[in-house]
């Protein structure tokens, strides 16, 4: 009980804390463009995809190979290049992989030999790839009871935590867990 009475009084410094840095997060996120890395595999896989990114769980790697699998299927990689020069398509599949905002570019590269000849190109597909945002910073309002109450939450992949505070002085907290999603 003590613990929660220390808890509301410091609630409201505690959610202007939070606000704060999350709106400097914002703000100095908001100006920069990312260059997506390029992520070569042998293949798209589960197993090569979990190996090049090792921050994918197992899960999250056969998502992002199943993916892959629905682009093979519908259409062809966002880019396919045969060249000599590695340097070049890879500069050109970033350029592109920033266009379209993706989080990573996966790379699969093949050797081909040109017939007639002795000489090999290099035959790269490059896939860009959505990853899902495991942190979320939500800000909100609430009314119950007639009272307005501002929200603060932070979640965690599938745990919310919610803070609330209201003009009247009035606080509160909350745990959420998403059960299903789609």
């Amino acid at each position: 009980m003590i613990i929660l009475q220390k808890l509301k009084q410091y609630l409201p410094y505690i959610v202007i804390f939070v606000i704060a840095f999350a709106l400097s997060q914002l703000i100095t996120s908001c100006g920069r463009e990312k260059v997506p890395p390029i992520v070569e595999v042998p293949k798209a896989t589960k197993e090569y995809i979990q190996k090049a990114i090792p921050e994918l769980n197992s899960s999250e790697a056969k998502r992002t190979e199943r993916i892959i699998e629905r682009t093979v299927e519908r259409q062809a990689p966002k880019q396919q290049w045969y060249s000599n020069s590695q340097q070049v398509a890879d500069e050109t599949a970033q350029q592109i992989g920033k266009k379209d905002k993706a989080d990573k570019i996966i790379k699969e590269s093949n050797e081909k030999k040109v017939e007639g000849s002795d000489q090999t190109i290099t035959e790269n597909k490059y896939y860009g790839i959505h990853l899902e945002r495991k942190h979320k910073i939500k800000l909100g309002v609430a009314n119950v009871d007639h009272t307005t109450y501002t929200t603060l939450a932070y979640q965690n992949r599938n745990l919310e935590y919610r803070a609330y505070y209201s003009t009247q002085g009035k606080t509160g907290m909350g745990i959420e867990y998403t059960v299903a999603q789609w």
